[in-house]
């Protein structure tokens, strides 16, 4: 402690980015192997892009967007053009632009709230919440998204003149990372130019954000004409495939406001305490494009969670205002605030468990995967498969392969997906996951699977080929594969195969 005080005023804040830093990278090497399987989807389009075949799921087939990160997706095919391992690249280039955002986080609060006790607490938070650094590490555009939304709420509180170049920096980022991009910027730019009293005010808010503002349609337009020119359609098929209406997602926001409700009420409270307007400016901004995510997810994916890939990014901006909670107005104060911090701390880290849980499950099911992808380049032929796992086997395997779950297939969603559709495409392969211990007694691990195991049509025409079993000892969470192949095609190849019999 002493040392600490010891360093010049300069050198002690910087400390509050160092510690959290390394805490990071800690976290990061300890859950280096996190990651989901859709990532597969993301490096296939990359890898077909940076080999001159497009941005194709198969590059014979229809043109289907089964990616949401456009800029993740180019990044990652230009890192593969130049000679670099995709999947190496993404994890190392989540990890780099995860420290930018601590670092906008940082300098964020620095600027808001030191010299306050407790001004860098936001930053240790996220540097120490497991969910942050598994995601960073998942090989998705996580962490990029991340950046951008720091980037331009950092930008608002900038009152050089090159702010505006910054600012148009984040909101093209952000249009071009993911669908939601063009509402959040255009959200955050409006709070920005409010209040607006009378013409003045409307020709300085055309100065300062007028750029930023055609830069945004000039993205997001340009990138919607690339949809229609090349795909057919303004969003990506992933948008269409993941629309729901089920009611329980009402269910899931009341869950998250109850988890949330102890941030959303230090938020009530520091806009309260707050008299500047540039700092109300900037909270309200922050808070908006918290609440604003959570409503655009809901029809799209109804998982209310914090923590959850779909919000992680969000998380600076929603632990950014504890430094202005704990100054708390009472003599006790600086024990309550400690208290609390530590608590705080306590909380971000609950979720370690789990996260190495599910990291060390995940080696498990990707060696079942290679046993797969090996199994399916073995076979005397080449064939085409389906499967709902359509990442890292379709990705590996560069073979014609059906995404049943519709991400990376115009005709199918979660919705619109028929067995019939299924057996008129002839997929020579069908590969479902699940529990077994033989081929008599097959669990699948997803209701499509089960919906398509139980139609009679198609136990006539496929039979059980291969078994890649759950092997005794491993994870609860990891689980095998089967391999059900057209008798036909097997009949024209060589393979022998068994009959389904499977009981249900």
């Amino acid at each position: 402690m002493n040392a600490i005080r010891s360093l010049t005023p300069g050198a002690r804040p910087l400390l509050a980015f160092i510690i959290p830093a390394v805490l990071f990278l800690v976290q990061c090497a300890y859950v280096w192997d996190f990651g989901i399987d859709d990532v597969g989807i993301s490096y296939r389009y990359a890898a077909h892009l940076a080999d001159g075949r497009g941005l194709t799921w198969n590059p014979d087939g229809p043109r289907v967007e089964g990616y949401s990160n456009f800029l993740w997706v180019v990044t990652l095919a230009g890192g593969k053009w130049l000679g670099f391992e995709i999947e190496i690249t993404s994890k190392v280039l989540g990890v780099i632009v995860a420290l930018a955002s601590l670092w906008l986080l940082y300098r964020l609060c620095q600027a808001l709230w030191y010299p306050k006790a407790w001004w860098w607490l936001p930053v240790a938070i996220v540097a120490v919440t497991p969910e942050w650094a598994a995601w960073s590490v998942s090989g998705l555009e996580i962490a990029s998204f991340a950046f951008f939304l720091l980037l331009m709420v950092t930008s608002l509180q900038v009152t050089q003149p090159w702010r505006v170049w910054v600012l148009s920096l984040s909101v093209a980022g952000l249009s071009l990372s993911r669908p939601e991009g063009f509402a959040l910027a255009s959200i955050a730019l409006l709070i920005a130019v409010w209040p607006l009293r009378n013409k003045a005010d409307l020709i300085r808010a055309m100065h300062r954000y007028g750029a930023p503002a055609i830069v945004l349609l000039i993205s997001s337009g340009g990138l919607a004409l690339f949809r229609l020119l090349y795909y057919g359609y303004p969003l990506p098929n992933t948008v269409y495939a993941k629309v729901s209406t089920s009611l329980g997602s009402a269910n899931q926001v009341l869950q998250w406001l109850v988890f949330g409700f102890p941030f959303f009420a230090a938020w009530l409270y520091s806009l309260w305490r707050l008299h500047t307007l540039p700092q109300v400016r900037l909270l309200v901004a922050a808070l908006a494009l918290v609440v604003a995510q959570i409503l655009i997810v809901l029809p799209v994916n109804p998982v209310m969670y914090l923590l959850h890939r779909y919000q992680i990014a969000f998380l600076p901006l929603l632990v950014m205002v504890i430094p202005s909670v704990l100054d708390f107005p009472m003599k006790c104060r600086r024990r309550l605030a400690g208290i609390t911090a530590i608590l705080l701390v306590g909380w971000c880290m609950q979720g370690l468990p789990d996260i190495v849980r599910r990291a060390g499950a995940l080696k498990f099911t990707i060696a079942r995967q290679q046993e797969v992808a090996q199994y399916l380049l073995s076979l005397p032929k080449r064939p085409s498969i389906a499967l709902c796992d359509a990442g890292r086997i379709p990705y590996w395997t560069e073979l014609v392969t059906h995404d049943v779950v519709g991400l990376c297939d115009a005709e199918w969603s979660h919705s619109s997906f028929r067995v019939e559709s299924l057996l008129k495409r002839r997929p020579d392969v069908y590969i479902m996951s699940g529990d077994m211990s033989a081929a008599e007694k097959f669990e699948p691990f997803i209701g499509i699977d089960s919906y398509v195991l139980k139609d009679q049509s198609f136990r006539q025409q496929y039979g059980f080929a291969k078994l890649f079993p759950k092997r005794t000892g491993e994870l609860d969470s990891d689980y095998g594969y089967v391999a059900l192949m057209n008798t036909a095609w097997a009949r024209a190849v060589g393979v022998s195969v068994i009959p389904m019999h499977l009981r249900h």
